[in-house]
């Protein structure tokens, strides 16, 4: 599984609650890593392995913190999300977002489809394990 950072995040509302939502990897910009996501790159992903996906805390697979649910709209993958207010990491989170310590989402995933053109890696098609 590959880690790839690809937004700055941007809060427009962060309920006490725990809820989020935002644009978890948009279309067509090109990323710190020097890749391309694709329009539709997550189509197959969605219908294969569902809408939701887990949060988890710097990618780790022990210290899951929520959950997301995931759209596919023109501009890119958009998420809604829900940290888990009841444990510590998911209070930790949700503090580092309000305090802005927290400087952007990321995503694992494996690519399937890709092909390199100008330099710049274009993801066609991705397998997506978690935010």
């Amino acid at each position: 599984m590959k880690l790839k950072s690809y937004l700055r995040l941007e809060i427009k509302d962060l309920t006490e609650q725990g809820t989020f939502e935002g644009l978890l990897s948009p279309y067509g910009n090109v990323d710190d890593g020097g890749d391309v996501v694709e329009q539709g790159a997550y189509i197959k992903t969605l219908k294969e392995r569902g809408n939701v996906v887990p949060l988890l805390w710097q990618h780790k697979p022990d210290v899951p913190i929520g959950s997301l649910v995931l759209e596919d709209h023109k501009e890119g993958l958009f998420c809604k999300g829900k940290i888990l207010m009841d444990i510590p990491a998911g209070q930790m989170a949700y503090s580092c977002i309000k305090n802005k310590a927290v400087k952007g989402l990321s995503i694992g995933f494996e690519t399937i489809k890709d092909a390199v053109q100008n330099g710049i890696r274009h993801l066609k098609e991705i397998k997506l394990y978690e935010g």
